[in-house]
């Protein structure tokens, strides 16, 4: 996983993922999960997105506002977002009271499935963004993905003049 930082955001990077079969019920990376905080807004809908669990495939979903933070998602992802009501026992983590506590939720997470071999994925979140910046982003991004593999990941900032380069063996870029 390689998180290369800038001026007003961070690309998220993650390669090789893979889970012998047998080992467990499916491998997830979450990209956010907090309280839910206002409407929840993406490419998709000028309205709100409904409470609830939706599938989409990045394809047509290219992104994901909300409470001031934008998620532009790269392609080739299953991306699940939950927003509503969760429920839970503090107790199920091994500390706090056993009663179960309702609250609003926002969830994001790339579902990788239950088997990956080699899997990866890529986004962007913008922090402190609004709905039209995110959307800028998602329609012409400000970086290049050079490379998102297991052994190199790299990004370039054109207008920063900048890259961030991950390399895990030697390696050409």
């Amino acid at each position: 996983c390689a998180l290369p930082i800038f001026d007003t955001y961070y690309v998220a990077l993650g390669a090789g993922i893979s889970l012998e079969k047998g080992s467990g019920p499916f491998v997830a990376t979450d990209l956010n999960q907090t309280l839910l905080n206002g409407r929840v807004i993406t490419n998709l809908s000028t309205d709100a997105v409904a409470s609830g669990t939706h599938t989409y495939k990045t394809d047509k979903l290219r992104y994901v506002h909300h409470n001031g933070v934008g998620y532009v998602l790269g392609s080739g992802l299953k991306v699940v977002m939950a927003n509503g009501l969760q429920s839970g026992s503090w107790s199920n983590f091994g500390t706090g009271p056993q009663g179960v506590v309702e609250v609003p939720v926002f969830n994001l997470w790339v579902d990788h499935g239950p088997h990956p071999h080699d899997a990866s994925y890529e986004y962007t979140v913008l922090p402190d963004a609004t709905v039209a910046a995110t959307a800028a982003e998602a329609r012409h991004p400000t970086f290049e993905l050079l490379s998102n593999t297991a052994d190199l990941q790299a990004v370039f900032v054109a207008h920063l003049k900048l890259a961030s380069i991950v390399a895990r063996k030697a390696t050409s870029l």
